[in-house]
C-alpha cells in the first residue's frame, strides 16, 4: 500500500474547504471546494415593484428607508445609519459596526430584491432577505482596463440577513436584524482584531494569542502572494486579506458555513468563502460593484490548519485573488481548476518559489490514483482521499509552467472560460502544445 501524504491544506472559492480525510489507516490533511453558488436572485431591472411607485405608504417608507441607509453608508456615516436602527436590532448592528470599525472599512451597502415579501405584507413588520456588507479589512476591486462591466469598482464582502423592518410613525426603521443560515463572528461578540500591511486578523478575545500567531504567519503568505499575483498582464487590486481564525472547533465550523457543506466526508481546516455583491438598487454608492457573480472573499483558519499555517495562508489568500480576478457565477470550471491552481501556487511558496523536482508526493499519487492521463473529477476531489488527487491537479500547473505557460494566466484563462487549465492551453496560444498524455509522461518523469 502507497504511503500516506504527509499534510496539505487550504481551499477555494465558492465556498470551499480545507480537511482531514481517512485513506486506509492512515489519515491526511487535505485541501477541497465547495462550490455551493448561492447566489441572490436575479432582479427584473425592466420591471418596477407596485410599492416603489409610492401607491402604499409603508412600502414606499421601506424602500425609502434602504435608500436612506445607503446614502449613510456610501458617507461612511455610522450615527445616520443607526438613526434608522431600533429595537432589538440596535445592540445588534452597535455590535455589528463596532467590529466593523476594528477591521477597517471605508464603503457599505445594503439592499434586498425581497419586493414579493414586501408587497404581501404592506401593512405590517416584514423580514425582507437582504445584503449587508463593507469591505471590512482592506479594499478589493476589479482590474481597470480588463474590459470587464466591474472595472474599477469595489467588492465588498456582502453576506445575508434577515432584516425585519417595522413603522415609526411615517417612517420606516430596522427592527431586528439576523444572518442567514449560518454564524457571522463579528454578531457574536466584540472581536480581537491585529492588522499588518496586508492582513487583519480577528477572532475572539479568549484567542487573542492564537489570532497574534496566525497573523505573524499572515502578513508574509499575504505579500508574497500580493507581490507575485499583481503583474501587468493580469493586475490585481487588492491591498490585502481578512482572515477570522480559532482553535475552538465548534465556533471555526460555524462560521460563514451552511447546511450544503453536509456533503462533504472531511473535516474542514480552513476556508475561502466568496461574499455576495449587493443588488442593484437605488442608493447604492455607484463606486460599489453590484450584481449576481460573488465579489471578494473572507478565509477562516481553524484547529487542523495550525501546523502548516504557511502552506494554508497562501493557498487560501490565492483563492480570493482568484475571485477578485476572475469572480464566479455560473458555468464555473471543475474543481480540479480552481484547487490545483491555488494549491500550485501555495507548493510554490513553501519551497521557496519552485515546484520541487523528483516530488515524493506526485510519486505517491500518481501510484496510488493511476490516472492514465484523466482530470481529477470533482467526486474525487471530494472524497476520502482527495490528497492524491490534489497532487495531481497541482502537477498539470507545473506540468504547463514547465512547457512556458504561466500559470496565474492560465488559471485565469481557465476559470473565466470555465475549462480545464490543459485544454484551456490550446484556447489560450491557439495551438496544442499541452496533453493529457504530455502531462501523464511529464508526471512520470518528475
Amino acid at each position: 500500500m502507497t504511503a500516506p501524504l504527509p499534510p496539505r491544506s487550504g481551499i477555494g472559492p465558492g465556498g470551499l474547504t480545507g480537511i482531514i480525510a481517512g485513506s486506509g489507516v492512515a489519515l491526511m490533511l487535505v485541501t477541497a471546494v465547495i462550490f455551493q453558488m448561492i447566489l441572490p436572485p436575479v432582479i427584473d431591472v425592466e420591471a418596477t415593484p407596485e410599492w416603489m411607485t409610492g401607491g402604499d405608504d409603508s412600502a414606499y417608507a421601506t424602500e425609502q428607508l434602504y435608500v436612506e441607509l445607503n446614502e449613510a453608508l456610501a458617507a461612511g456615516d455610522r450615527d445616520e445609519f443607526m438613526k434608522h436602527v431600533s429595537g432589538d436590532a440596535s445592540d445588534t448592528m452597535t455590535l455589528y459596526f463596532d467590529n466593523m470599525d476594528a477591521l477597517g472599512w471605508t464603503k457599505g451597502a445594503i439592499t434586498t430584491s425581497d419586493f414579493e415579501n414586501l408587497l404581501t405584507t404592506p401593512d405590517d413588520d416584514v423580514t425582507l432577505r437582504s445584503i449587508l456588507g463593507v469591505d471590512a479589512g482592506f479594499t478589493a476591486s476589479a482590474p481597470r482596463g480588463s474590459g470587464d462591466a466591474d472595472a474599477g469598482l469595489t467588492f465588498i464582502q456582502g453576506f445575508q440577513y434577515d432584516v425585519t423592518v417595522g413603522m415609526d410613525g411615517d417612517k420606516a426603521v430596522i427592527t431586528d436584524i439576523a444572518a442567514v443560515g449560518t454564524t457571522l463572528p463579528w454578531l457574536e461578540e466584540e472581536l480581537y482584531v491585529v492588522r499588518t500591511d496586508h492582513t487583519v486578523v480577528a477572532g475572539y478575545p479568549a484567542e487573542s494569542a492564537l489570532v497574534d500567531q496566525v497573523s505573524a504567519a499572515a502578513e508574509p503568505a499575504a505579500a508574497w502572494v500580493l507581490t507575485t499575483l499583481n503583474t501587468e498582464k493580469d493586475p490585481l487590486p487588492l491591498a490585502g486579506f481578512t482572515v477570522f481564525a480559532s482553535e475552538n472547533d465548534s465556533d471555526f465550523s460555524s462560521w460563514f458555513n451552511s447546511d450544503d457543506l453536509a456533503q462533504w466526508k472531511m473535516e474542514i481546516a480552513g476556508t475561502a468563502f466568496p461574499t455576495y455583491r449587493p443588488d442593484l438598487m437605488t442608493g447604492v454608492d455607484p463606486l460599489i460593484a453590484t450584481g449576481v457573480t460573488t465579489s471578494t472573499g473572507v478565509v477562516t483558519i481553524g484547529p487542523l490548519a495550525m501546523d502548516q499555517l504557511d502552506g494554508t495562508l497562501a493557498h487560501e489568500f490565492v483563492h480570493v485573488a482568484h475571485l477578485v480576478q476572475v469572480p464566479s457565477g455560473f458555468g464555473d470550471p471543475p474543481i480540479a481548476t480552481i484547487e490545483g491552481y491555488a494549491a500550485y501556487m501555495e507548493t510554490l511558496y513553501v519551497n521557496g518559489g519552485s515546484y520541487p523536482a523528483g516530488y515524493s508526493r506526485l510519486a505517491q499519487s500518481l501510484a496510488y490514483a493511476d490516472p492514465a492521463g484523466a482530470v481529477p473529477t470533482d467526486d474525487q476531489l471530494r472524497g476520502t482521499d482527495a490528497a492524491y488527487y490534489y497532487e495531481l491537479a497541482t502537477s498539470r500547473y507545473a506540468y504547463a509552467a514547465a512547457n512556458g505557460y504561466n500559470a496565474q494566466t492560465l488559471a485565469n484563462f481557465s476559470k473565466r472560460t470555465g475549462l480545464e487549465p490543459i485544454v484551456a492551453a490550446g484556447d489560450l496560444d491557439n495551438g496544442n502544445t499541452l496533453s493529457d498524455a504530455g502531462w501523464l509522461a511529464w508526471a512520470q518523469a518528475n
